[in-house]
Formats: C-alpha cells, sequence, structure tokens
C-alpha cells in the first residue's frame, strides 16, 4: 500500500501540470495538494534535507490557491506546518496569520499577535 501510494507521485505530478479544465477529475489545487502531501510524507524521516526538495511544492500549492481562494487557508496552513519543520518561524506565523484572517473574516481581529 505504501509503495503504491508513493508510486503514483508521477501520475500526481503530470495531474497538476495540466493547464485547469483539461480532465481534472478533482482540478488543479487539489492534485497538486494531494502531489505536496504525498511528497512530504515520501521525505519525512529525512527532515535535514527536505526544505530545498518541497519548498517550491509548498509555494506552488500557495500560487494556485491564491488564484481560487477556495483553497487558500488550507494551502496556507499546510505551508506553515512546513515552515515550521525546517524552523522558519517568522514566515510561518505570517502564513498561519494570513490563514487565520481568512478564516475570521476581515472584520475580527486575529488570534495570532506578535510577542
Amino acid at each position: 500500500m505504501r509503495k503504491a501510494y508513493f508510486d503514483a507521485i508521477p501520475v500526481l505530478e503530470a495531474e497538476a501540470a495540466r493547464p485547469a479544465g483539461e480532465g481534472h477529475p478533482a482540478g488543479p489545487t487539489t492534485a497538486h495538494h494531494r502531489l505536496t502531501a504525498r511528497s512530504a510524507l515520501l521525505r519525512e524521516s529525512r527532515t535535514h534535507l527536505i526544505e530545498e526538495p518541497l519548498r517550491p511544492l509548498f509555494d506552488e500549492e500557495v500560487a494556485l490557491a491564491r488564484r481560487s481562494a477556495r483553497e487558500l487557508p488550507r494551502a496556507l496552513t499546510d505551508r506553515a506546518m512546513f515552515l515550521i519543520a525546517v524552523k522558519r518561524y517568522g514566515e510561518a506565523r505570517a502564513d498561519f496569520a494570513e490563514a487565520v484572517g481568512l478564516l475570521d473574516g476581515a472584520d475580527r481581529t486575529p488570534i495570532v499577535t506578535g510577542t
């Protein structure tokens, strides 16, 4: 099961690379989210080697989500958790604060504050 899960990464890469509307069963944002999650899980035991190969995937997920806005809080939260794993706390806080702001609405003060 694990092998099949990770063997599907090239298929997800191809699906995520297709332009929107070209036979996407789940949509480009969802396909890219699945690709990012599987790629992160594949490298989970190599924490000192994860930033370089995974950062572009998380950045692309956020870029795709910004185009649709609906998935943006999830994409920002995903990237924030990744940034915490690679000890980039300031960037993680910024992503998380933006996600909370989107979920709370513009008229509410975010729960994330600077210390």
